[in-house]
């Protein structure tokens, strides 16, 4: 079969559904997504379930650093700026947490790719210093509709339609570089009741 001749593809490994695509002759915005993969996923859901197990499906964040760092750049009214991160910027300015200049620093870092300061990498500190931040983070974006082409919730969004609801996010999920860079390794956990 020629990759011309796929319309969608999905994995699924026991219970848990991930790597959802679009073949060549679809343009990749969510409505295209859910049309072509729902009865994929469907399907997925029923087999999953047969033996009992909960349904999950893992949903990668493709774009969640652009969107973070974007947030970061925003004024405060931007549409496009993140709750969470308003809320982080607050603590840190007003001094309401001691650990909260450490915690921007570190998704900043994760965000932007450019090290703290002081540090010549980001490395498994600067992971965990911005841990709990990034998952409040990536939980923001997964539940955001894709409104734009740089915000890629393509995945979330087709989990969603499903019925899935985010059961958590899963911190350094993938440690791919690339992905890193694209999501600071993150990914968001969908589970269908």
């Amino acid at each position: 079969m020629k990759e011309a001749d796929i319309i969608a593809s999905l994995y699924a490994n026991r219970n848990i559904i991930f790597g959802v695509k679009l073949g060549s002759k679809y343009n990749n915005d969510d409505n295209d997504l859910v049309e072509a993969a729902m009865p994929l996923l469907e399907a997925a859901l029923n087999d999953c379930a047969v033996e009992g197990e909960q349904p999950h499906a893992l949903a990668a964040l493709n774009g969640l650093s652009t969107w973070v760092q974007s947030s970061l750049e925003n004024n405060e009214d931007a549409s496009s700026s993140s709750n969470v991160l308003k809320e982080m910027k607050s603590n840190a300015e007003n001094n309401n947490d001691p650990n909260s200049k450490v915690v921007l620093e570190a998704i900043t870092a994760i965000a932007t790719g450019i090290p703290r300061p002081g540090h010549s990498v980001i490395g498994v500190g600067t992971y965990r210093d911005g841990k709990d931040a990034w998952q409040a983070l990536a939980k923001e974006y997964a539940s955001l509709p894709t409104t734009d082409e740089y915000y890629n919730t393509k995945e979330a969004t087709l989990y969603r339609t499903a019925g899935g609801e985010i059961l958590n996010i899963e911190h350094l999920a993938d440690t791919n570089e690339a992905y890193l860079k694209e999501a600071g390794g993150a990914m968001a956990r969908f589970i269908f009741w």
